[in-house]
């Protein structure tokens, strides 16, 4: 028999005991610390998903079969400060019409950019909006 840390044989029926609970209770963490690690998992691949699928809604196209009204003439009045860009107005579709968004006058993001204006491209029957953005 060997001793324990306090000097007491470690093959006691008290002793037997103690180490079986303690056996299960580590068996028991090990259990519970591989549930939380496959959560976690989950987790991160669900977070992975969602990022990976915001950049495609925002890539998402509006397709057409009737081509967009022809364009409204905006009279524009002066830009309301220096470094302010014209962005024309232009038919958006919006569910079961065209619907007319007024041009306005926008601050580039960064210095020396230009407004590239939003168009409906005919492609294959149908029309599809691209967008407007900054370059």
């Amino acid at each position: 028999m060997s001793a324990g840390h306090n000097g007491r044989a470690m093959n006691t029926p008290r002793n037997a005991h103690f180490r079986s609970i303690w056996n299960l209770r580590g068996n028991s963490q090990a259990r519970n610390l591989g549930k939380d690690l496959i959560l976690v998992k989950k987790i991160a691949l669900a977070l992975l998903l969602a990022f990976t699928l915001i950049p495609a809604a925002s890539f998402a196209q509006v397709v057409i079969r009737v081509g967009p009204p022809p364009r409204v003439y905006e009279r524009r009045g002066p830009p309301p400060g220096e470094g302010y860009v014209w962005q024309n107005g232009y038919h958006r579709y919006d569910g079961n019409h065209y619907a007319w968004t007024p041009g306005r006058y926008e601050q580039p993001p960064h210095r020396g950019q230009r407004w590239v204006a939003h168009r409906w491209v005919h492609h294959h029957g149908q029309y599809v909006l691209v967008e407007g953005h900054w370059r």
